[in-house]
């Protein structure tokens, strides 16, 4: 038992200890506190296991690396959320990483995403691909960009077609066309953006895209992020 005189009076720090855990409020605070932790963790580790990643691959042209793949939210609300991938040498080593954010993904829906860095990674042997952190979660919204005649393009290759706003307000935005083979494999993906589009407009886009298109059999395109 410890006890400082003070004053000419004696205080016992065990009895000032004991008075204090029984006061209802510091017990209320730290209650609320482990409870808020706790829903946090939950939210996040919930929120991170509604994503399905799959149907990925690796490219690499003139020092860059890029990395394509579809990610499906399994939940029934839309989320943002940033996306990291690991990349290993031999014996499992981290030789760096890349990251890449996926925008008001609605439940259910999947979408192709991309990673890319200026950097050769060509030498690694591996990589993984896991979901960061959550930005949001809203409800979900049906996309007012209606894509038609897109087809692929030679000499250069590239893709091109048609975005329509239907929405009654202007809208700037980026998009993403995934090409696929004969087997349904991603192959990689064309990435572009549309700017002011008006109200009711049908635009063309071309994007040109740094490989062999030739086996490319069917193209998905997705408004990857709305910026306006």
């Amino acid at each position: 038992m410890k006890k400082e005189t003070k004053n000419n009076k004696t205080v016992n720090f065990d009895d000032k200890r004991r008075a204090l855990y029984k006061k209802w409020w510091v017990w209320a605070s730290v209650i609320a506190g482990l409870v808020v932790v706790v829903l946090l963790a939950r939210y996040y580790t919930s929120a991170g296991n509604k994503f399905k990643i799959s149907n990925t691959v690796i490219k690499y042209n003139e020092g860059i690396t890029m990395i394509y793949g579809e990610i499906k939210n399994t939940d029934r609300k839309a989320h943002s959320a940033n996306l990291r991938v690991d990349l290993y040498s031999t014996g499992k080593k981290n030789a760096g990483s890349l990251n890449t954010t996926v925008y008001d993904l609605n439940g259910g829906e999947t979408k192709v995403f991309y990673a890319m860095v200026s950097e050769d990674y060509s030498k690694i042997q591996d990589y993984k691909i896991s979901i960061a952190s959550i930005i949001s979660t809203s409800d979900n919204k049906k996309s007012f960009a209606e894509f038609t005649n897109v087809v692929v393009k030679d000499n250069p290759p590239a893709v091109s077609g048609y975005t329509r706003n239907n929405d009654s307000n202007k809208h700037t935005y980026t998009y993403i066309v995934g090409m696929y083979d004969k087997d349904n494999k991603l192959m990689g993906a064309a990435v572009g953006k549309q700017n002011e589009v008006e109200a009711g407009e049908n635009r063309f886009f071309v994007t040109t895209v740094p490989q062999d298109l030739t086996k490319a059999v069917t193209l998905k395109p997705y408004v990857d992020r709305v910026i306006q």
